[in-house]
């Protein structure tokens, strides 16, 4: 018979019809291999200290209403390719103190976003978005900005270049300087056309 290769443990409900049953089955045919559960109503696990699950090839769960996990610590997920997440209705995401989400549009647009500050540092030198102010700092080697067209700096109440040693100014062909109201020049020696 079909069955002949299996062997297990068929309990029945107390008082049930005769098909209601926790069963433990075990299938020995070979390449069909298979341990069998079904638990009639609930199920319950308690494990006093670790548990550790490895799957050689795929894992399927389908749940027929809600899932609930509470994770007292961390939790980390590595993904080796896709990860693909379809929500039916709203998504809420509660964090309790900072967030970093990096995107990908299909455009291949990146966006990285935090509700807080976003840091990309190396050594000294760094870069800090905040909410209120970006902030570029050098502590070793050059800062360069550079625009095949045009570079702007402008700020709508002060625009400040300088406070070190020295600040050069320079163009191929034309350097304006223009001030609507007033243009104030200043300095111990002022050389012009020199």
């Amino acid at each position: 018979p079909a069955a002949a290769p299996q062997m297990g443990f068929y309990s029945r409900s107390k008082d049930g019809h005769k098909d209601n049953a926790n069963i433990l089955r075990f299938e020995d045919k070979a390449g069909h291999e298979q341990i069998w559960i079904h638990a009639e109503k609930n199920m319950d696990t308690d494990i006093e200290n670790s548990e550790t699950h490895d799957v050689g090839v795929d894992r399927r769960k389908t749940i027929g209403q809600d899932e609930n996990i509470s994770i007292k610590r961390n939790l980390k997920s590595d993904v080796g390719n896709n990860e693909t997440h379809n929500i039916g209705n709203k998504h809420v995401i509660n964090v309790g103190k900072d967030q970093t989400v990096l995107t990908m549009d299909k455009e291949g647009n990146a966006l990285l976003e935090s509700v807080n500050t976003i840091k990309l540092k190396v050594k000294d030198n760094y870069i800090l978005i905040a909410p209120d102010t970006i902030e570029i700092h050098v502590g070793q080697g050059n800062l360069k900005a550079e625009a095949v067209e045009q570079a702007i700096f402008k700020g709508d109440e002060l625009t400040k270049l300088g406070d070190g040693i020295n600040t050069e100014l320079k163009a191929n062909d034309t350097v304006s300087i223009t001030g609507t109201n007033l243009t104030d020049i200043k300095g111990a020696i002022v050389k012009v056309n020199s």
